[in-house]
């Protein structure tokens, strides 16, 4: 089970975090070897601009993610004043819907795909 603060975590610039989250009722998230594809198709289409990839799993019912906030997040910023939190909160929940929705339409299925919300949790030591 996630620890509570993993639900709460805020995204900072040029932090390292381990991302994680499961399909509601641990169903399959990816029920062939184009799901695997297109999820990271996706997630490179909204994320790579935000944050970089150093790690991924993706397992039938879930996936981890090692990754770093990129620290000239404010350069991409075009109206008003948003944080590095809600920027990257803000990718990732496009993402998601993204890719649940293509997942739905393929696998004739309706509702929320995906856990929420997503877990993240603050990498600042070597041992994690």
């Amino acid at each position: 089970m996630a620890k509570t603060e993993h639900y709460y975590t805020k995204f900072e610039e040029g932090k390292f975090y381990h991302i994680y989250n499961r399909s509601i009722d641990r169903q399959l998230l990816f029920k062939s070897d184009a799901n695997y594809k297109f999820f990271l198709k996706k997630f490179d289409q909204y994320l790579s601009k935000v944050l970089d990839v150093y790690a991924f799993c993706l397992l039938g019912n879930h996936f981890h993610l090692l990754i770093r906030v990129k620290e000239s997040l404010r350069v991409i910023k075009t109206i008003g004043d948003f944080s590095a939190h809600d920027i990257v909160s803000k990718q990732f929940r496009i993402f998601f819907q993204s890719y649940a929705l293509a997942f739905n339409i393929q696998h004739k299925r309706i509702g929320t795909l995906f856990q929420t919300p997503f877990k993240r949790a603050l990498i600042n030591d070597e041992f994690y």
